[in-house]
């Protein structure tokens, strides 16, 4: 497959964004011509929208705050709200993010914050870079998740996703709440409202393990809240210190949440199978604590939860689509088959034949059932 300049800006965006050097080689590629329609629609397919918005603002504006002439005018501005416009809904989901960790605090609920807020504020250089999507995720434990339940609907929590354009929480469907309590080590997702101009709900979805229900994949819960942190969710919020797990276990429940939306094959029905936003974050994560997660510890907790295979499939993935060396330079020798590497959850049930492709392609391709089912 042919990979095109556009889709080659958003992977070095992707390998190399916050490195000390980016700046220069990002100015360099959009001085050569840029086919700017191409660019915006795979950034909104890979979830880059507002992080190119960052770069092009944060290297193609003079100090008099005018885009240099190889930014079309109007491009540059659409691209610069983008990036304000999540930046806002990053503060909007921050405050209440707060309120919820509080009321656990005040229960004395261990949990952590995870994906979305917390990398954003962890591993990129300014709030907002990171897309925001449509709910704020928690991980607690299973014995307290009917504790939660109540005391968030006792705050004003509904089940459902908000709906912006009405101006209120969409119920779920009874046979959408059946599946959702089908599956007890996951709360039904609950919004509330903000009061905000721009972003009025706000959806929090909490989960009490790593991967999924009857999975064979698992990580000891409580050895990885033995390990939580404090980190700062917002320097433009009073107090919004939160819980969040260590570097080692945030590494790895990024690789799991990539590996279970990956290879299930469901979630390409709503286009979040894969994309360069999550590899990013794995890219950004290895670059901020790889001292810490080379000392080996890390490789133990794989070996002791026994999930040396989706982790590999991650990083063989990871490693192979960007030219990196990860694995390498975690001092991890083992590899898994070609066979498991193309696997899906659907194909491994049904002992069939997989994906046929590499990891790269499969990320350029923008029908993923036809790149799936293509042979």
């Amino acid at each position: 497959m042919k990979h095109n300049k556009e889709w080659k800006i958003l992977e070095f965006i992707c390998t190399s964004g916050g490195a000390a050097d980016f700046g220069k080689h990002f100015t360099a590629i959009l001085k050569d011509g840029v086919f700017w329609g191409e660019l915006i629609e795979q950034a909104v397919r890979h979830k880059l929208l507002p992080t190119l918005g960052y770069y092009v603002c944060k290297y193609g504006k003079n100090e008099q705050g005018e885009f240099a002439s190889y930014i079309p005018v109007q491009i540059g501005m659409h691209l610069e709200e983008a990036f304000l416009a999540n930046r806002h809904k990053a503060l909007v989901f921050k405050m209440k993010v707060r309120e919820v960790a509080s009321f656990l605090c005040e229960n004395s609920i261990p949990f952590v914050c995870t994906k979305g807020l917390v990398l954003d504020a962890t591993i990129y250089e300014e709030e907002g870079v990171r897309n925001f999507c449509v709910d704020v995720d928690f991980m607690i434990r299973q014995q307290d998740m009917a504790k939660v339940e109540q005391g968030l609907k006792h705050r004003g929590f509904e089940y459902g996703y908000y709906d912006h354009f009405q101006d209120k929480v969409a119920p779920f469907a009874r046979q959408e709440m059946v599946l959702y309590r089908m599956n007890p080590d996951h709360l039904p997702p609950m919004s509330i409202g903000t009061h905000d101009a721009i972003y009025r709900g706000v959806t929090i979805d909490f989960s009490s393990k790593f991967t999924w229900h009857n999975s064979d994949f698992e990580v000891n819960q409580d050895d990885a809240f033995k390990e939580n942190v404090q980190i700062l969710l917002s320097r433009r919020i009073e107090n919004s210190y939160i819980s969040s797990f260590s570097p080692r276990y945030q590494f790895l429940f990024v690789l799991l949440h990539l590996f279970r939306e990956a290879w299930f094959e469901r979630w390409m029905e709503f286009e979040n199978d894969v994309n360069l936003m999550k590899f990013s974050d794995i890219v950004r994560l290895w670059r901020h604590y790889q001292l810490v997660l080379k000392d080996g510890i890390f490789w133990e907790i794989v070996q002791k939860n026994n999930i040396e295979m989706p982790v590999l499939w991650v990083l063989q993935h990871l490693d192979g689509a960007f030219s990196l060396n990860i694995l390498d330079d975690l001092g991890i020798a083992e590899r898994v088959s070609d066979a498991w590497l193309s696997s899906t959850h659907q194909s491994s049930m049904d002992s069939g034949d997989g994906w046929d492709g590499n990891m790269r392609d499969r990320l350029a391709w923008k029908d993923r059932k036809d790149f799936l089912t293509r042979k």
